[in-house]
């Protein structure tokens, strides 16, 4: 079983806090239905990089409006989570799910190329 180390433990936690901060405010259609997917905090937990998938809404506007929104985010954080210092946010896009379709893709079609080619 693995341990989980610090920063770990704060990326879950921030991941949790922000996914409802951010359903709450998608009823006030601040921001479009958006997700987070991961939170990676540095070491010294001073910065977070948070990954983010959004639906209906352009990605880099939903980046733009998350990034210009981020001391709100934080202080919000901030009053609901018990720690001396919050990070800074950063958000950035996710890509994950397009790079693994894209894998998938060419997999796919060296498997074609293959099986073309023994026949």
């Amino acid at each position: 079983m693995r341990s989980f180390n610090r920063t770990d433990r704060v990326g879950q936690k921030i991941a949790k806090q922000l996914a409802l901060l951010l359903h709450q405010e998608q009823a006030e259609h601040r921001f479009g239905l958006v997700s987070v997917s991961e939170v990676k905090v540095a070491r010294d937990l001073s910065f977070a990089k948070i990954y983010v998938r959004s639906l209906g809404v352009e990605d880099t506007k939903v980046i733009k409006e998350l990034n210009q929104a981020k001391s709100y985010l934080r202080s919000q954080l901030a009053q609901t989570m018990n720690m001396r210092h919050m990070p800074e946010l950063k958000f950035v896009y996710d890509h994950s799910i397009e790079q693994s379709e894209r894998i998938e893709e060419l997999l796919n079609r060296d498997k074609t190329d293959l099986t073309d080619e023994n026949n």
